[in-house]
């Protein structure tokens, strides 16, 4: 088996299956050509799916082994299963050569994003002007491809509200009849409906769900009209060292994303989005700069940082989390419309808080599941893979093995680390060094 520095695309004996292969770091990822599914594997997983694929015995895996030194033949396990039935080997699944499910069945979106706006018609622009020529104080966002009219019916509290949550989007000129136009408009008291272009889109809301619900559909809309190939669940942060460029950071709900984001405004970084990041069929960065989504848990580890989190009002999302929205200052904020340039992808950072806080150790030598707690730990593609299909992630169009490839290819020649922390400032110092 010839060593390779990228992932190499090779058939399988499956012929539903592909796989690429990098066998300089004993790494594989299989697809399913048909649903998609995804398959990471590593170490000695990787090397006996080799030697299966390329029909080798017992004894030819153990030579193989041993003439490529890359595993002790006595902690090898072995197999006579073809490939094409390994999905369904329990002893190979306890012994990690697969876990019991895709990579790709973890795509949790958050559930703020409302699929079913996809293909909601935009103004023409005649009926846009006829429309608009009837409201009366509308606020106008604009964002990438896309721009919001927003009628909040005469109601100045809630005005102020998205107002202050979208300011970095705020449109300051008139916007281009090119552009994706949207007519958002709230009506109610208690109890409110939403309609987007003379469409009803949420018939019953009560107010507490308000801001969630709006800000998720206007992500979702920036989305659908920005031009995106990749969709992932992440904040995207920039250092303002005066060249623009991207640290995009997936993570799992609860995962303390939007806390280290906050406090990295405080020591740095610029602004790019907290809970979409939407990326280019090259990898570059859009942004979506609007407000910040703050859980309970983080109000205490904010409040020396953003003593305004104490007066601001709790929303709640439809899955019944309580969060408050925190605006962004401009002069850390970075906005973009359709013209502007995507911004180049520096690293990909997976963070995640761990409870480990009460470990007495210094914090140099705190280690969680043999990683070092609070410090940047470089990982494999594989690794980085399934750590984004955990946060969640979506493609323009059907996962294949095409976007498969390109994401491979990109994943191997960028920077990318986890880090468990539970002091944010020991992570930000070295992020700011990256």
């Amino acid at each position: 088996m010839k060593a390779s520095r990228s992932f190499e695309l090779k058939k399988s004996q499956n012929k539903h299956l592909a796989f690429f292969s990098c066998a300089e770091t004993l790494e594989i990822v299989v697809i399913h050509r048909v649903d998609g599914s995804v398959y990471a594997l590593e170490g000695v997983a990787s090397f006996i799916w080799e030697c299966l694929e390329a029909g080798f015995n017992d004894d030819g895996i153990r030579a193989e082994a041993q003439q490529l030194g890359v595993i002790s033949s006595e902690h090898l396990p072995l197999a006579r299963n073809s490939p094409e039935t390994l999905f369904n080997n329990e002893l190979l699944r306890l012994r990690g050569l697969f876990n019991s499910s895709s990579l790709s069945d973890g795509q949790v979106w958050p559930e703020d994003y409302d699929q079913y706006l996809l293909g909601l018609a935009p103004f023409n622009e005649q009926c846009l002007l006829d429309t608009l020529g009837q409201a009366k104080n509308l606020s106008v966002f604009s964002c990438l491809q896309s721009t919001f009219h927003l009628d909040c019916n005469n109601d100045a509290a809630l005005c102020s509200v998205f107002e202050s949550l979208l300011a970095n989007i705020k449109a300051v000129e008139p916007c281009s009849s090119a552009m994706q136009h949207y007519w958002l408009k709230l009506e109610g008291s208690s109890e409110y409906k939403l309609s987007i272009n003379g469409a009803m889109v949420i018939d019953t809301m009560p107010y507490e769900q308000l801001v969630p619900r709006l800000l998720g559909l206007i992500r979702q809309l920036v989305k659908q009209d920005s031009g995106f190939e990749w969709a992932i669940h992440a904040a995207v942060l920039s250092p303002s060292d005066g060249e623009i460029r991207a640290l995009v950071m997936p993570a799992v709900s609860g995962s303390g994303k939007t806390t280290l984001s906050a406090l990295m405004l405080n020591q740095g970084f610029n602004y790019l989005g907290d809970e979409l990041a939407l990326l280019t069929k090259d990898f570059a960065c859009l942004s979506m700069p609007v407000g910040l989504g703050v859980k309970r848990g983080s109000y205490l580890p904010l409040a020396n940082d953003y003593a305004e989190l104490a007066t601001l009002p709790e929303w709640r999302r439809s899955t019944g989390l309580h969060v408050k929205y925190m605006s962004v200052p401009s002069e850390v904020s970075y906005s973009m419309l359709a013209d502007d340039a995507p911004v180049p992808l520096q690293a990909w950072v997976f963070p995640r808080y761990s409870a480990s806080a009460k470990i007495k150790e210094p914090v140099e030598s705190c280690t969680t599941d043999n990683k070092k707690l609070n410090h940047l730990q470089a990982i494999s593609v594989t690794r980085a893979l399934t750590l984004m299909f955990e946060a969640g992630m979506h493609t323009a169009t059907d996962f294949g093995v095409e976007q498969l490839s390109d994401l491979l290819n990109h994943l191997s020649v960028t920077p990318k680390f986890e880090v468990d922390f539970n002091d944010a400032q020991q992570v930000i110092k070295q992020l700011k060094a990256l």
